[in-house]
Formats: structure tokens, sequence, C-alpha cells
């Protein structure tokens, strides 16, 4: 629920001008684009496009565009702003989403008014046109196993913590009952087309779920072995 209010905070804040770590505030056009991306306009994007306003502006704690319109789940805005060469690398200057991606807030924001359906389309979207994670919570959050070992042989804190007392760790351990488990063996390598099937049959679906658990426990294991802990692991450890 905390979750759910701080981020209705955050994109209310973007659409009414406030730019806390940014120089000045959202001028007209900015101030009109992001509203429509907020109710999910298509038309009223490409309106503001012509009129000249900034794709990258930069709202409350560096929040972009293309950071709301994920957030949203509108694909459509999404395809829009990348096809118009938005920043799918932008990043949140400030506060608890500081250092998050757009493909980090789709990862992270949970939200019942985001199909999974659309979900996956925008992370497809975004990962064809170059998007990245920029924080390693965002990372587990979207099982993306290259860009864990990344941060990791970097040294970027594996028990860092957020606003609420979640480490990368509960990202993936409060999807499975293993988080304690050792994984043996690599992770299965996804050969299938970033094309999604319309209508994946059963056994697909069951193929997919058993891909889906061998990823979180290597991920689980990765963490263990440089010492990730759940939030309430460090809470309980006095951390």
């Amino acid at each position: 629920m905390k979750l759910l209010i701080t981020a209705s905070v955050v994109l209310l804040l973007a659409t009414t001008g406030f730019t806390q770590g940014t120089p000045k505030p959202l001028n007209k056009k900015d101030r009109a684009l992001f509203k429509a991306v907020q109710i999910g306009s298509t038309s009223g994007l490409r309106k503001h496009i012509r009129a000249g306003a900034n794709l990258n502006a930069k709202g409350y704690a560096g929040m972009t565009p293309l950071h709301e319109a994920v957030s949203r789940g509108h694909r459509q805005v999404v395809e829009l702003l990348i096809i118009n060469k938005a920043d799918v690398n932008a990043k949140f200057q400030l506060g608890s989403f500081k250092g998050q991606t757009p493909l980090d807030r789709l990862m992270l924001i949970e939200s019942k008014k985001i199909e999974k359906v659309d979900k996956k389309i925008i992370a497809t979207l975004l990962r064809k046109n170059g998007a990245k994670h920029g924080t390693l919570s965002g990372a587990v959050a979207g099982r993306d196993i290259k860009a864990i070992k990344l941060f990791l042989a970097n040294g970027v804190n594996v028990n860092e913590q957020n606003a609420f007392g979640l480490s990368p760790l509960d990202y993936v351990a409060s999807s499975t009952s293993l988080k304690n488990k050792k994984f043996t063996g690599a992770a299965p390598q996804n050969t299938r087309s970033n094309v999604l099937p319309p209508l994946p049959n059963k056994q697909e679906k069951a193929t997919d779920n058993k891909e889906a658990k061998a990823i979180d426990k290597a991920i689980i294991d990765l963490l263990r072995e440089h010492g990730g802990k759940t939030g309430e692991e460090l809470k309980a450890a006095g951390n």
C-alpha cells in the first residue's frame, strides 16, 4: 500500500511542475505533455510533440515522461515516446527511486492496473531500444541475471534498502519459498523470440513457469553468495 501511495505522489508532483533537484520548474508545454502521458492520450502527446515540448523534461526528482508512461502501463504512449527519441535510460535523481531507469520503474512498480501482458510488451519494447537497469533492485525484479552480475562485479551494495526497508533479495525471495536453498547448475538460456505468443498452450505455460522458478533460484543463490539478505533479515540483525 505504501509503495502505491508513494508512486501516486511522485506522479502527481511530476505533472504539477514541482522539480526538486532541477534548475527550474517545468514550462507550460512540458506540464501539458506530462498530463497527456498521465492519462494515456496519444493524440494529446502528438500535439505537444509538434508544439515543441521536451520529451526528456524532468519533473519531480528527475522523473521523465517515459518514467510516468511505464509506471501507468500506457503501452502506446511508451512506444510513441521511444519512436520520438525519448531517453530510455534517464534516471531518477533523488529520493527512494534514485537511479531508477524506466525499465527499473516498470519492474519495481506494483499496480493492479497494469496488465501482465502489457508489462511484458513494454519491457520488450524498452530492451529492444537499448534500455538498461539503473539499480540492482530493478535488475532483480526484472530477472536480468547478466545485469545483476555486472552490478555485483562493480561493487554495488547487495543489501541496499529502499525507503520501505526492502532489499534487492526481497524482489525475488517473495516469489518463492526457496530463498535459503542452493540452486545447482546454470540458469536456463532464453532462446525464444522477443515476440510474445498470442495464446500459449498449457504445456508452454508449464515450461515457462519451470524456467521462471529456475531463474529465481539462480538469482537467490547469486545474491546469497554475495551476502544478500532480505529486509526482514537485515532488520533482525540490527541493520
